[in-house]
């Protein structure tokens, strides 16, 4: 539980930035600093000028976490509610991650699918069972810039997703590969380096519920070590590497 709100924390940090240079800020002008703007001062001053002013700083007077008439400064008290504040915001959890669900049901799943590929911009796709169709669906629609396949993507696929990336009639290049030892599960690494987990493959979406899930940066970092491993081992299928002593036309030079 927060023992300080975040007003009378932003009240208790300005007064204690004041005092540690000599100064001891007014009442109005510590309400200035908390209203933000000129007319949220001025709305203040009047509403003092009616009797009817109840903000943070008469509550940290009467809490006698302030102290004073003419400047204010922290008590002993002010201070340690003050560090407690600080402590809490250095150790607050992540902010809660938006897990979207994609429900077989709903017309708008694959829609939804799409714009969250096109969200991690020239990121990475890791999934196994991608077909044609949505490969050509991840080039004509999304920025990503590198797709690993896995071992359970067959013969034929692989075949058809080189040919495609081989015709200049392809909107775009994309790195493809095949990973040489198995994986199971679906990953999605955006261009910010932020890692999110497929609850199926592409091929699912429609045909059953699943989510799109963002990993807490703890796990992150692990998650895109391994997939940096899978890549630097994985067989390339696209674009076709230039043989030694051929130009980029093929012919020998």
């Amino acid at each position: 539980m927060r023992v300080v709100d975040d007003e009378r924390h932003k009240a208790l940090a300005f007064v204690a930035a004041c005092n540690r240079a000599g100064y001891r800020p007014t009442r109005m002008e510590v309400e200035a600093y908390l209203s933000s703007d000129f007319m949220g001062m001025i709305g203040q001053i009047h509403l003092g000028l009616l009797g009817m002013r109840h903000s943070a700083v008469d509550s940290l007077l009467r809490m006698r976490w302030l102290y004073g008439d003419s400047g204010l400064s922290l008590s002993s008290l002010g201070q340690a509610m003050l560090a407690e504040a600080e402590r809490a915001e250095v150790e607050e959890p992540e902010a809660a991650a938006v897990v979207v669900v994609l429900d077989r049901e709903d017309p708008l799943s694959y829609p939804r699918l799409v714009g969250q590929l096109v969200k991690a911009g020239a990121g990475t796709l890791v999934d196994q069972y991608m077909n044609l169709e949505q490969f050509m669906m991840v080039l004509q629609d999304t920025a990503l810039a590198r797709v690993l396949l896995g071992t359970k993507t067959s013969a034929r696929i692989q075949a058809e997703i080189k040919t495609l990336c081989a015709s200049p009639a392809i909107p775009r290049s994309v790195e493809v590969r095949v990973a040489t030892e198995r994986v199971h599960d679906r990953f999605l690494v955006s261009d910010d380096d932020s890692v999110y987990t497929l609850g199926g493959s592409l091929s699912t979406v429609g045909k059953s519920t699943t989510v799109i899930t963002p990993v807490p940066e703890s796990g992150a970092d692990g998650i895109r070590s391994r997939i940096e491993e899978w890549w630097k081992k994985a067989e390339i299928i696209a674009p076709i590497p230039v043989e030694e002593g051929e130009d980029d036309t093929g012919e020998v030079a």
